[in-house]
């Protein structure tokens, strides 16, 4: 998928949310787990010696992660964990992540301590979470994430400018973590589409009849895609279905979902337009 990005979108500066840019770490979430990890050895560190679970963990890493000599470890306090924080704070983007599974891997790893590390990285909008208690993996796929990108790059032009906004924006809220506010611009910018291809529509229906006539979507297939995104409803359509309900219900899975699957049907309605 890196060959497909353009300078901007490699180099951090597109409009891609944060979720979707793997190989990152922000500062914020660095200061976030390292607050986790110091909190919870300090609080088995009597007199700032290293005691209780941490101390055998500690002293594993010193050897296996770290590969120093076994005899060199101390576990005074800020000797001991010395290793730990510059890897946390300084490390290069994998090496914290890598940090975290290593310890919830670990035999009797504190109760609540996966969770608390999910938390920060929820927060933070990290492009990985943690599954199954002590793996992690990527939120947005390749698939999710090349989908975005393909659509900018279709709606670059003039005609197609409105939907183009309407990705930005679906990414920005995303990334600031407004999970409804980027499911409602990740519609609006099939709906942007749907207005050209069917000038006067104001939902996907008339585009998709529209492109059927035409003979440049199967009817089953166009059919398919009505019930599928419901926008000819304006009672039970997606929007309806994912907002009206409370927008505490919508959460960062369905706005990922959402903006890649959107950001795929505009490309696929502006390929069909081409043509």
């Amino acid at each position: 998928m890196a060959d497909k990005l353009t300078f901007e979108q490699r180099e951090g500066a597109s409009p891609l949310p944060s979720q979707m840019r793997p190989k990152a770490i922000s500062s914020e979430l660095r200061a976030r787990i390292w607050a986790i990890f110091y909190d919870h050895i300090k609080g088995s560190s009597p007199h700032n010696f290293v005691r209780g679970w941490w101390q055998p963990q500690l002293r594993a890493m010193h050897v296996e992660r770290f590969h120093r000599p076994l005899d060199e470890f101390n576990d005074y306090m800020p000797s001991a964990i010395l290793d730990l924080r510059r890897t946390v704070l300084q490390g290069a983007w994998h090496e914290p992540y890598g940090m975290i599974e290593w310890i919830l891997r670990r035999a009797n790893a504190p109760g609540g301590l996966d969770g608390q590390f999910e938390a920060a990285l929820r927060q933070c909008r990290s492009a990985y979470a943690i599954v199954g208690g002590d793996t992690i993996t990527r939120i947005a796929t390749d698939e999710e994430t090349g989908a975005v990108v393909s659509a900018l790059a279709d709606t670059e032009s003039d005609r197609f400018r409105g939907a183009h906004a309407h990705l930005k924006a679906a990414a920005q809220a995303l990334g600031a973590g407004d999970s409804p506010a980027s499911i409602r611009e990740s519609i609006s910018a099939v709906e942007s589409v749907a207005k050209i291809i069917a000038p006067g529509s104001q939902d996907l229906g008339p585009t998709l009849t529209a492109l059927q006539k035409h003979h440049q979507i199967h009817g089953a297939l166009g059919e398919g895609f009505k019930k599928l995104y419901g926008f000819t409803s304006n009672e039970q359509g997606i929007r309806h279905a994912l907002l009206d309900k409370g927008e505490s219900e919508v959460d960062e899975t369905d706005a990922i979902y959402m903006l890649g699957a959107c950001a795929s049907f505009v490309s696929y309605l502006i390929a069909r337009c081409n043509k």
